[in-house]
């Protein structure tokens, strides 16, 4: 089952469990991005991109935190430490950045949206309701 993080018109990002590791406890996801507004489309898809469990835990945290606060930012940062997921927020606004980058470095994607800080509270929701097993 899809953990839908956002899901407003304009962006949407599912992580989809694709292996889990015991040894060290992590998982990986397929995560699928898709920004739409007029005149345009974005996809992203990242395979199998692994996060520890204790990065998806620290995530929630954050996002806690950054729901009662006017400045700060959550990051959900993968196995090697880069960051995937980036919540911003300065005020009533916030940026959420997704970046994917192949695993030698040969190209890299970022994208960015502009959003408002009622949607934080949203991602948080959807994170606390789903069917965690970390």
């Amino acid at each position: 089952m899809a953990l839908a993080l956002t899901t407003s018109r304009e962006l949407q990002i599912e992580l989809e469990p694709a292996r889990i590791e015991n040894r060290i406890p992590s998982v990986a996801f397929d995560i699928r991005v898709v920004l739409s507004m007029p005149f345009q489309e974005t996809l992203i898809r990242i395979k199998e991109c692994w996060f520890s469990h204790e990065a998806l835990n620290q995530f929630e945290e954050e996002l806690a935190d950054l729901r009662s606060t006017e400045d700060g930012k959550a990051t959900l940062a993968n196995m090697s430490e880069l960051p995937i997921i980036e919540i911003s927020r300065t005020g009533n606004a916030i940026v959420t950045t997704v970046r994917s980058s192949d695993t030698v470095g040969m190209s890299a994607t970022t994208l960015q949206m502009n959003g408002y800080a009622v949607e934080v509270a949203e991602m948080l929701e959807h994170i606390r309701n789903y069917e965690k097993w970390w």
